[in-house]
């Protein structure tokens, strides 16, 4: 289940947002051997500020109490829970990796973590797809209380949610997407 095997159709338009999962576990290390592919995704000043913290089944209930009412019993549920967090003290992480540009990240580090963070939420849904997982992203959540909850003395600060497990087969319709001709303009 971990080699890559699917095509560009499969990754985005024939995969589906997860709502359900058939029953079963996922290895963790999974996302250790995504990490390793998806660190080496484009990003401002080649930062990697993406952090995944694995709820446990054991904690789930805690993470459960933070999202919003119609995502419950998917976290619940879900066979995989990661809260996805940016690291608000970056610039000391780059340092500490060597990397010149620290110094000019650090008068903007946090939006400069944000926003690539996000980036590499979008490498780490695709990857995951192409190893055939469903994904179920969520940004309906209280960050403010993941943060007090799960990482109260971390940087890393919570921005989403996202479900991992084998895909249901049974995957809700596609909602209708914009054309390209509507979306791209020329100058």
């Amino acid at each position: 289940m971990t080699e890559q095997t699917h095509s560009l159709p499969d990754v985005f338009v024939n995969a589906h947002t997860a709502r359900s999962f058939p029953p079963g576990e996922l290895d963790t290390n999974l996302l250790a051997e995504v990490w390793d592919e998806i660190k080496f995704g484009p990003t401002a000043f080649n930062s990697t500020p993406l952090r995944l913290l694995v709820v446990s089944p054991a904690q789930r209930q805690r993470l459960v109490e933070r999202v919003m009412e119609g995502n419950q019993d998917r976290v619940a549920e879900a066979p995989l829970s990661v809260v996805l967090a940016y690291d608000a003290a970056l610039a000391d992480e780059m340092a500490e990796r060597g990397l010149r540009a620290a110094e000019m990240v650090r008068s903007n580090a946090e939006k400069i973590a944000r926003e690539n963070a996000w980036l590499q939420f979008g490498y780490l849904v695709v990857a995951l797809r192409a190893r055939g997982l469903g994904v179920g992203p969520m940004t309906g959540i209280d960050a403010a209380g993941i943060k007090e909850e799960f990482l109260a003395d971390s940087s890393w600060v919570p921005f989403a949610v996202l479900n991992i497990g084998l895909p249901d087969t049974a995957a809700s319709r596609r909602a209708p997407r914009p054309e390209a001709r509507t979306v791209i303009a020329e100058v």
